[in-house]
């Protein structure tokens, strides 16, 4: 908004959604790179985390995939980049899929399946503001 008056210019609508995506980004951001770090503490046997080697090998497996995945798209996630946003939507889905369709293997997460779901709705939101923004 321009210190001259009190109207709003589409230009800062747009600065401003864009400004609410990325913080919405690098708070992915942070979250993934915690739980990549929990995934990698379980690995690596921290006490007070899952026991890893006791885990069923597909358990192991995503494990493993979240350890490394989480990070990257993190990173990703941080810097605003088309790629890292790639990166968390196939990593949630991962988790949304493992949890619901393979919950006898992996269990039923309702939290873990609400946030991701959750948070894809918000991002496709501000996606979609955006996007009605610039064509229009």
């Amino acid at each position: 908004m321009h210190a001259t008056d009190d109207v709003i210019e589409p230009d800062d609508i747009i600065i401003l959604e864009e400004k609410w995506m990325a913080w919405f980004l690098r708070l992915l951001a942070l979250l993934y790179l915690l739980w990549g770090a929990a995934n990698w503490a379980a690995i690596i046997g921290v006490p007070g985390t899952a026991d890893f080697l006791q885990s069923s090998l597909p358990r192991q497996v995503l494990i493993g995939y979240l350890a490394v995945m989480m990070p990257i798209a993190a990173v990703g996630l941080w810097v605003t980049s088309s790629w890292g946003t790639v990166i968390w939507l196939v990593v949630a889905l991962s988790e949304v899929v493992a949890n619901t369709l393979f919950a006898d293997i992996f269990g039923w997460a309702f939290d873990l399946v609400a946030f991701h779901i959750v948070t894809m709705a918000i991002y496709l939101a501000l996606a979609w503001r955006m996007s009605r923004r610039r064509t229009g």
